[in-house]
């Protein structure tokens, strides 16, 4: 369970909620400049039981209630951690696809390994169409994922690299080896002590039994492949 000081679960009823109340500026929420979001941060809050006239302002203006480290824990079980993290319970999710005409086995559960960025490609395929290189006059970037049709006809999945970051966190997929750390990298590159967790995924999707210290030239590898395609892809320099 979270600490006095963590992000709290919270519980509902119709009488009282457990959980947290941030009552910000409102002028924060109004008008925000485009392409910069809304500041409404996420304090962190103790532990509070609201009643009475308190539940009126759950959900209105100013209000900020988080759902809570452990309350996403479970949720997530039996998988490890929770979104913000490269770990499975951070990013592995389902993805439900329906097409009659094309769907031969509705209700079939496909194993491949896919990622949000395969959706592009998919729809470029199905369509028949052309991806550009350049619009109005600008260079257009490459799609960088698969198209999932293969997935779709009950094609055998074809092996794969795949990186993930979000807010530092990081991983990179081979195959069935995942590499995944919290919070290892920098502006530049790892940091000085950063550590590398190992994973089979196919062996070990839950995440429990951590191979980095068995295997320290795969853990090498994958973590300069990490770097270089890093670079490439922009997630290096950070901001």
């Amino acid at each position: 369970m979270p600490g006095p000081t963590e992000k709290c679960p919270c519980c509902a009823s119709n009488k009282r909620v457990i959980g947290q109340i941030a009552i910000s500026d409102p002028e924060k929420f109004r008008n925000p400049t485009p392409g910069h979001g809304i500041n409404g941060y996420t304090p962190p809050l103790p532990n509070h039981l609201h009643e009475g006239e308190e539940l009126s302002a759950m959900g209105g203006p100013g209000s900020l209630f988080s759902y809570g480290s452990a309350w996403a824990n479970l949720s997530n079980t039996p998988l490890w951690l929770y979104k913000h993290y490269a770990h499975e319970g951070g990013i592995r999710t389902p993805l439900i696809a329906h097409w009659p005409k094309q769907i031969a086995d509705p209700g079939a559960i496909r194993p491949h390994v896919a990622h949000v960025m395969d959706v592009m490609p998919t729809c470029v395929e199905i369509a028949g169409a052309e991806y550009p290189d350049r619009f109005n006059g600008r260079d257009v970037l490459p799609m960088e994922g698969r198209s999932l049709l293969p997935a779709l006809r009950g094609e055998p999945d074809r092996p794969r690299t795949l990186l993930f970051e979000h807010e530092r966190n990081t991983a990179i997929r081979e195959g069935n080896w995942k590499l995944v750390g919290q919070q290892i990298i920098r502006r530049e590159g790892l940091k000085p002590d950063a550590q590398w967790e190992l994973y089979n995924i196919a062996a070990d999707p839950t995440e429990q039994h951590d191979l980095a210290a068995e295997q320290p030239e795969l853990v090498e590898r994958l973590s300069e492949k990490f770097l270089d395609e890093a670079r490439r892809t922009l997630v290096l320099p950070a901001p």
